[in-house]
């Protein structure tokens, strides 16, 4: 099986409904899924506990280098004003049918910070709480297939 480079990681936004837009190749890519567990026995029924899953949370954080674009800034926008944005984590997931797919759902922008430490060159980073499902979608295939 072929490993997959940090490289092969990127997060894409869509606002609005608008075309998406590439957001970070992967500097720093990172998906953060959670569930809670709550314990449901008595202390007094045995040694060991029971539990139950309850509700996941997902969280992304992303840092990248900054390009000529207006995408931190609209992004600090995203982040004052309090909207939503629809994010795609292309990690080339694969699915029960073995399938390539991706990671998206609806988030908010939650950090916003720009500096310089890499080299001198000036990075972004960001990180957003989902709001609802974190969805396995199938990929599209960015290119149709030309027809006969």
């Amino acid at each position: 099986m072929a490993k997959l480079k940090g490289r092969d990681v990127s997060v894409s936004i869509e606002i609005d409904g608008g075309g998406k837009e590439l957001l970070a190749l992967s500097r720093d890519a990172d998906v953060d899924v959670s569930c809670d567990v709550a314990e449901f026995t008595s202390p007094l029924s045995g040694r060991a506990k029971r539990s139950r899953a309850g509700r996941y949370s997902w969280t992304v954080n992303i840092g990248t280098l900054i390009e000529a674009s207006n995408q931190p800034a609209r992004l600090l926008e995203l982040l004052k004003s309090g909207a939503s944005l629809t994010l795609t984590m292309d990690v080339d997931l694969l699915n029960e049918a073995g399938n390539s797919c991706v990671l998206q759902g609806n988030a908010y922008t939650t950090r916003w910070a720009i500096g310089a430490p890499l080299q001198g060159l000036a990075t972004f980073s960001a990180s957003f709480v989902g709001d609802g499902e974190l969805s396995l979608l199938p990929k599209r295939n960015p290119s149709p297939t030309p027809r006969p």
